[in-house]
């Protein structure tokens, strides 16, 4: 059978789409070409010229381009060659998960093989291209075609540094099963010997957590051994109560500084190793965690370490009542330990009471607190202190808005002034140590708070009056804020 112009050959699974094409009943050979499009399974294929026999789901088309739809990827190439109704090849091949047009990464390769019943691809003489610039070259690459995870290497990471020589490390991926895995990483330095890495995570409905460590059994650098672990767990034991895991370790101060690839990790000092525990109630929360630090120290520039929590307790509440007033408490209890400062225990209670009084376009927030703090300490000879300070403070703002046109686009924008005011009489707590308190970042988040510190060792006097204006442009169909603009000074 011959036939041409706008041909359609179909067949369950399978479409032929030519100008012209011509069929062989006996064999089921299949001779197509001119606008040629081939179907099969989510697959389909563009190109030159098409034999293909219908029997055995074998053949050949020539200057293809190709789209796996399931995978959502496409590529080119020279020749493809269908192998069965799941296995195909393509030569002189590009392949990429990037939309069509929009290529910011392929790969190329002299063959891929594509098997849909196993979900993988094999490349042979590949490099992969980044922004039109070749990243990587392997003889030989494996991935899945549809996206999903699979054991295998990962690219290596090469280098060379002054004090570890050259070092190779070539990640190898071990996929566990779907809420689990593995990361081995061999790292060999020439001039400190091999380092062995891994890395665990897992993920469940109510948990999830990594483990990472790293181990050098002798630094030839050093003669010694060497070692680094992290450990980040997080559950939740029913609807109210969640806790947490979090600890850090290396075995000596220049670990990082000796052995980090990432040079934010070079000027790391504390260390954090802490274990917490929250439960939500419902309209208060109580947080409990016990914290210290391995603190790393460079002989030439030495460094306080800081105290340690053991432990801290933190309620916090808040509720409105029938007469429009909110209700607030802010509680903490915190022991504090050292092992060259002086230790001591500080109980704070901060209770207020604010009332908001709203508009649609109009609020004033009215608040009046106490806030009264108590340091115990662990030394007889040092006798407690408490410091009260009432709190007063006002919140005001007004919301208006337009509809406009930017670049002919439809958005909503908004002009919000506010003024915030805060009235806190002086107390002199200069006698009171430094626990945990250092002074805030001058930010816009900062500008509009009571404090000016972080902690609770000091709380500034004020008298102090903030006004902002805030600008944004909303997209009226989503909601979305596009952009913010503010500006605020603090009197």
């Amino acid at each position: 059978l011959e036939a041409s112009g706008n041909v359609r050959l179909r067949r369950t699974g399978e479409a032929i789409f030519a100008d012209y094409l011509r069929y062989v009943f006996d064999d089921g050979e299949v001779t197509a070409n001119g606008n040629l499009r081939f179907e099969r399974d989510g697959v389909v294929v563009t190109g030159q010229g098409l034999q293909y026999n219908l029997a055995d789901s074998t053949g050949e088309m020539t200057e293809v381009e190709y789209f796996l739809l399931e995978a959502e990827a496409h590529g080119k190439a020279s020749r493809l060659v269908s192998q069965g109704r799941n296995t195909a090849r393509v030569e002189d091949a590009t392949y990429t998960n990037c939309e069509v047009g929009d290529e910011d990464w392929y790969m190329r390769a002299r063959t891929i093989d594509l098997d849909r019943e196993r979900d993988l691809g094999v490349a042979r003489n590949a490099s992969v291209v980044f922004k039109g610039v070749p990243i990587l070259y392997s003889p030989y690459l494996d991935f899945s075609l549809t996206g999903s995870r699979k054991s295998g290497f990962l690219p290596p990471a090469i280098g060379q540094t002054e004090q570890s020589g050259t070092e190779v490390t070539l990640p190898y991926y071990v996929n566990l099963a779907p809420n689990y895995d593995a990361t081995l990483s061999p790292r060999y330095m020439t001039r400190r010997g091999l380092m062995v890495g891994g890395e665990f995570r897992y993920l469940k409905p109510s948990l999830n957590g990594d483990v990472r460590a790293q181990y050098m059994e002798n630094d030839k650098q050093r003669e010694e051994e060497r070692y680094a672990y992290a450990i980040r767990h997080s559950q939740a034991f029913g609807e109210k109560t969640r806790g947490y895991v979090n600890v850090i370790g290396v075995s000596d101060d220049f670990y990082f500084t000796d052995l980090s690839n990432q040079i934010a990790a070079t000027s790391l000092t504390n260390l954090p190793r802490e274990a917490g525990l929250d439960y939500n109630g419902d309209w208060w929360n109580v947080a409990a965690r016990v914290q210290d630090f391995q603190t790393l120290q460079d002989p030439l520039a030495p460094v306080e370490p800081p105290y340690a929590r053991l432990p801290q307790i933190k309620l916090t509440g808040g509720r409105p009542t029938p007469l429009g007033v909110d209700v607030n408490l802010l509680g903490e209890l915190v022991d504090f330990e050292h092992p060259t400062l002086v230790s001591a225990r500080r109980d704070t209670l901060y209770p207020s009471v604010s009332l908001p009084l709203r508009t649609s376009f109009l609020y004033v927030t009215p608040k009046v607190g106490y806030h009264y703090t108590h340091y115990t300490y662990d030394d007889d000879a040092q006798p407690d202190q408490t410091r009260d300070l009432p709190i007063f403070s006002v919140d005001s703002g007004m919301v208006f808005e337009r509809d406009t046109k930017i670049y002919g686009g439809e958005v909503t924008q908004t002009l919000e002034p506010r003024l915030y005011y805060v009235k806190i009489p002086f107390v002199d707590q200069s006698e009171i140590p430094l626990f945990d308190t250092a002074l805030a970042d001058f930010n816009l988040a900062q500008i509009f708070t009571e404090n000016q510190f972080t902690g609770g060792d000091r709380i500034n006097d004020a008298d102090q009056l903030t006004g902002a204006v805030t600008s944004r442009l909303i997209d009226p169909g989503t909601g979305r804020e596009r952009m913010r603009f503010v500006v605020a000074q603090r009197y």
